[in-house]
């Protein structure tokens, strides 16, 4: 064994290979995949860092010993080996990048038998002119559809709303879950409760507006109202709102020139 090393130690250029050929091998083993040639990129990983400080310590011992043409090799082959590893390891992070996936995650991924695949609605947020771009959904298209008709004069209306009462009452946590999710709501918290306003689509994507109003003024139909869920039953901010009980009987609105808003509980 003492053999062995003063044959390592005395020479200037096998530490210098013996240490090449091990990061070459953790490079092999790193650009495999598998379980096994991780364990091996580890192995070897050390056992390079070991023959660098080999070849560092055949520098010193070298130039200690006035051996100065193979202390001097060794020296050089430091910063050598240095640049090489440098290279390496900057090759690895490139192919890292661009690489294939090493977590495995849904390499045997199959859709199930049975499961009717549909192709994805056709992109509408192309459109430049807000009034005529298909909604994304069919409230908006109703509302524009409704607005297009000419009214009476009467403002009566009836809030019959017993599939959002039964939703928010005896399936909240679901209805919540909903709206969080949806891109047609935005919730929010103000004073510690929350609430949630619709969102209008402007191009086909449904976007925020300033203090959740829907404006829409480009169409014959022009308004502006707001749709807003209070939560958790507490009003939002500090405006006049007329309460009105559900039910199928007609109520008249409160109507003045003071921005009126109605809100649903």
């Amino acid at each position: 064994m003492k053999r062995v090393l003063a044959l390592y130690f005395d020479s200037w250029w096998l530490p210098a290979i013996v240490y090449l050929c091990l990061l070459g091998s953790f490079i092999f083993a790193v650009l495999q995949q598998g379980k096994p040639s991780a364990i091996a990129a580890i192995v070897l990983f050390c056992a390079a860092c070991l023959a660098f400080l080999g070849l560092v310590a055949a520098s010193i011992e070298n130039l200690c010993k006035k051996r100065w043409e193979k202390g001097i090799a060794n020296s050089l082959l430091v910063f050598g080996c240095s640049a090489a590893t440098l290279y390496a390891f900057g090759f690895l992070f490139f192919a890292s990048m661009f690489g294939p996936s090493e977590d495995g995650f849904a390499d045997n991924l199959t859709i199930p038998e049975g499961i009717e695949i549909a192709e994805p609605d056709a992109d509408t947020s192309d459109s430049i002119v807000p009034s005529t771009a298909k909604g994304t959904d069919d409230l908006q298209d109703i509302v524009r559809k409704a607005l297009a008709v000419p009214g009476g004069d009467k403002v009566e209306f009836a809030p019959d709303m017993p599939s959002l009462r039964r939703v928010a009452t005896a399936h909240a946590k679901m209805f919540r879950d909903y709206l969080e999710a949806s891109p047609d709501w935005h919730v929010f918290l103000d004073d510690g409760n929350r609430f949630a306003s619709r969102r209008w689509s402007y191009g086909g994507e449904p976007q925020d507006t300033l203090h959740g109003y829907i404006s829409d003024f480009d169409g014959d139909s022009s308004f502006q109202t707001r749709c807003l869920l209070c939560l958790d039953r507490k009003q939002w901010g500090g405006y006049t709102v007329q309460h009105v009980p559900e039910g199928i009987k007609p109520i008249t609105p409160e109507m003045s020139r003071e921005i009126i808003s109605t809100r649903a509980g």
